[in-house]
């Protein structure tokens, strides 16, 4: 027998509501004990006797007489013949008279079980009744179903969604088993394929035309992951998209990509010859075009094409124009800075033995170079070494030159060289002065 501590508080509620099986006696409606007698007749000398019976559990009164001649015939001979099925009781015979006394409340395993019906057999005051075990499951074979038993009540209730029910199989919720409730629940199938829920089923569909595939590639559209879809997405202005992979357009013999004709001009390194199709000079060998056509250059300074003569387009050899930095070279006399360095138009230096920039004659003078020696060209004293500018030539230094020059302290007048200054003139030192006294930078008396 099976006992538990929910087993029996649910055995003492039912007992109290459960009638007696008819075949227990609980010595409710016996007489008392000390006065149970029976007596029989037979023959002569006939003995009566008393005979009582008491449990913990069950009071049991019984009388009976027997007779030592010829007395009443005994109810039983052993507890066999007294058996009544019930498993909740104990049968005996008890001096010829059957007992049946109750066991112990509380589950029993002397009575059949019915299974997954959440419920057990169980003994409530000698009587066999059914009690709650939530242990006893109920199985209704889905497996997208949980099997609970509340307090003796049996449920299927649906399992959550989902809950695996095979190996690539969930649960939807509803009690159904499929392949699937949530397009992340589906296998991944592969580069450029993407995968979804429908229904249940997981399909498979291919990603739009140019989406990314990694490694600067994308899908096809078709569930491949190629170099390009269009020109577009072709690296460089020389290369367009022909059958998923990107080719240069100046070897496909055709007019494509940035082409003026087949093959040449646009992007393409090859410009195109006398006739063929231009958008801009550059792109004709002749570097002339022409009503959209290549044509035969006549060289003029005017023509925005490098030919005749010129050191560049326009400008240098016999152009007027002198070229400016940066552009082709033969000599100085082709830039404007009067400077060819390496065939290219350079900026104006103090040794470029050329009169440019800011300089006043060549090398020399202006605020860059150093000072001119004399007869040089000048601006300002101080382009000469001698600081003296005599109509725009710089001059030797002369104390007669009314001229503020040299190392005078004032006009012809101070210094080392020339003749002491008068009153009032500027000075260094005293000896500037015939004075003899240099008063904050003026001769004095």
């Amino acid at each position: 027998m099976r006992t538990s501590a929910v087993f029996f508080a649910s055995v003492l509620a039912l007992g109290a509501l459960l009638p007696v099986a008819c075949t227990q006696s609980f010595g409710i409606f016996d007489p008392p004990a000390s006065s149970s007698t029976s007596s029989g007749t037979g023959g002569s000398g006939g003995i009566a006797e008393t005979t009582t019976s008491t449990t913990s559990t069950v009071t049991s009164s019984s009388a009976s007489s027997s007779s030592a001649g010829t007395g009443g015939a005994p109810e039983c001979m052993s507890g066999d013949a007294c058996a009544d099925m019930n498993p909740c009781t104990n049968d005996s015979c008890d001096q010829g008279k059957c007992a049946h006394t109750p066991v112990g409340d509380g589950p029993t395993m002397n009575a059949p079980n019915t299974p997954k019906d959440c419920l057990a057999p169980a003994c409530v005051g000698g009587a066999l009744v059914q009690i709650p075990d939530d242990t006893d499951q109920p199985d209704d074979g889905n497996i997208c179903t949980k099997d609970l038993c509340t307090n003796g009540v049996p449920s299927n209730p649906f399992e959550d969604p989902s809950f695996k029910c095979g190996a690539s199989q969930v649960c939807d919720g509803t009690g159904v088993c499929v392949g699937c409730v949530t397009s992340n629940q589906c296998a991944d199938p592969g580069t450029c394929k993407s995968a979804t829920c429908d229904m249940g089923v997981c399909k498979n569909f291919d990603n739009p035309p140019g989406a990314n595939c990694g490694m600067g590639n994308v899908c096809d559209g078709g569930g491949s992951c190629v170099e390009c879809v269009n020109d577009q997405m072709c690296n460089g202005s020389t290369k367009i998209c022909i059958s998923n992979n990107c080719t240069s357009s100046c070897s496909t013999g055709a007019k494509d990509g940035t082409e003026t004709d087949i093959d040449c001009g646009g992007s393409c390194q090859a410009n195109c010859g006398i006739g063929k199709g231009c958008k801009g000079n550059s792109d004709c060998i002749s570097n002339l075009c022409t009503a959209m056509k290549c044509a035969v250059p006549g060289p003029t300074c005017f023509d925005s094409i490098k030919n005749g003569v010129e050191s560049d387009t326009d400008c240098g050899g016999t152009c007027a124009l002198k070229c400016p930095m940066g552009d082709t070279c033969n000599t100085g006399a082709d830039c404007a800075s009067t400077v060819c360095t390496v065939g290219v138009c350079a900026a104006p230096t103090c040794m470029d033995s050329a009169t440019n920039g800011m300089e006043t004659d060549v090398d020399c003078g202006g605020p860059t170079c150093a000072p001119c020696g004399n007869t040089k060209v000048c601006a300002a004293n101080s382009d000469c070494l001698s600081v003296s500018c005599v109509t725009n030539m710089c001059a030797g230094t002369q104390c007669s030159d009314g001229v503020n020059n040299g190392m005078e302290t004032a006009i012809d007048c101070g210094g080392p060289t020339c003749t002491k200054c008068g009153l009032a003139k500027t000075c260094a030192m005293n000896s500037d002065c015939l004075s003899n006294n240099c008063a904050v930078l003026a001769c004095a008396p």
